[in-house]
């Protein structure tokens, strides 16, 4: 805590005994307010007495209800920093404030890279146009499809890669100082086509929905699962398990078996990103059998953090290479988001997803993105989908 008089007095300093930050890229700290709009100066001064001031104002309005984090680039304090002396914080004078520092710190900046290519054929995109979520830099990929994003802070990140109403993306964690790859894939004219749904189907019944997968190259199958929706009051997520994905047959082709479907059929073509992270187990050690702290401890380390009253359930009870964790439902909310957990391999790789009953269809959520999708009445059969 710093508190700040009206005439001037009050700071927080850190000797930082000539430390080289000549290859680091930013500032960081995290700032909360006890009133809300507090004014100070973030000052960094050398070992030659130089000294550099900037307005907190010139990165944020310093809130009273939540924490915020201010991320500086070193470069505007257009200072020699290859032995810096200290970093403060002093008023501006004309205010008396108490505020909250938390976790300063100094750090290089990370870079993303990669190669731009058509799905379909693997070949280079030129001029596609490279952005991300959260905001950066926007960059257009060169004649061999080739891109960089340099001096971002480390964070989670979704780069996009759109040319010609054509798109596609990846997820990316990026650490302080480190170059990370992504490769991103355009789409080309990929489609989704329900080829035939059985006729009105009551509750406790089932029936057969058919459909077929149009430009999808045989290599990248696997990646591309579809989600089916059957409409009554709401939209119900099928089939009625804990995997919400149906798979692709090599020809393209899907089937799945479907309930509720009294008023409509909805085809989600989706296709998995990368998992968010990876739980490293022996095969001796069942995931189920995983104690709940320990649970959560995997999940922390990934900067995600679990409700208390999570639950971790198999498809119908079964046992099963993949499970599910969710938080029970609050009243007559039938939304759940939950987060699911499949075995692949040596390891247990968890995905996001929304596994449940739904009141509206679905947006891109982390790790799934939604590549086209089709609708259809019930007791439809079609022969092609041109």
């Amino acid at each position: 805590m710093i508190n700040f008089s009206d005439r001037g007095e009050g700071s927080f300093g850190i000797d930082l005994a000539d430390m080289d930050l000549s290859r680091a890229a930013y500032l960081s700290l995290w700032v909360l307010g006890e009133e809300g709009a507090e004014q100070f100066h973030i000052v960094i001064t050398n070992a030659n007495k130089e000294v550099s001031q900037l307005p907190v104002t010139n990165y944020i309005h310093v809130s009273q209800s939540q924490w915020q984090r201010i991320v500086i680039p070193l470069t505007d304090f257009n200072l020699d920093l290859t032995k810096a002396s200290s970093v403060s914080l002093r008023s501006l004078g004309s205010q008396s404030a108490t505020v909250y520092i938390d976790d300063l710190t100094f750090y290089r900046g990370a870079k993303i890279s990669g190669t731009v290519t058509y799905r379909e054929n693997g070949h280079p995109v030129n001029g596609a146009t490279v952005t991300t979520d959260p905001e950066t830099t926007t960059v257009t990929s060169d004649a061999s499809g080739r891109y960089e994003i340099a001096n971002i802070s480390p964070g989670r990140y979704k780069v996009f890669a759109v040319q010609d109403e054509k798109h596609g993306s990846e997820f990316i964690t990026v650490k302080s100082g480190q170059h990370e790859i992504a490769n991103i894939q355009i789409d080309g004219e990929i489609s989704i086509c329900i080829t035939e749904t059985p006729p009105t189907v009551p509750p406790f019944r089932k029936g057969v929905i058919k459909g077929v997968i149009k430009g999808l190259g045989t290599s990248d199958i696997e990646r591309h699962k579809v989600v089916l929706y059957s409409k009554t009051d709401l939209f119900y997520v099928q089939p009625w398990e804990a995997d919400p994905y149906t798979s692709i047959d090599s020809n393209g082709e899907w089937s799945a078996e479907i309930s509720l479907g009294t008023e409509s059929y909805a085809a989600y073509l989706v296709r998995i990103c990368e998992p968010l992270f990876s739980i490293m187990r022996p095969q001796s050690y069942p995931f189920k059998e995983m104690m709940s702290e320990d649970l959560r401890r995997e999940f922390a380390d990934n900067g995600i953090s679990l409700p208390q009253d999570i639950s971790i359930s198999s498809p119908h009870g079964r046992e099963y290479d993949r499970w599910l964790i969710t938080k029970p439902r609050k009243g007559d909310d039938p939304l759940v988001q939950g987060y699911l957990v499949r075995k692949e391999g040596s390891q247990l790789n968890v995905y996001h997803v929304w596994p449940s009953c739904l009141l509206s269809l679905p947006e891109d959520v982390d790790g799934v993105e939604i590549i086209d999708r089709d609708v259809a009445e019930p007791g439809v059969k079609r022969e092609n989908c041109d």
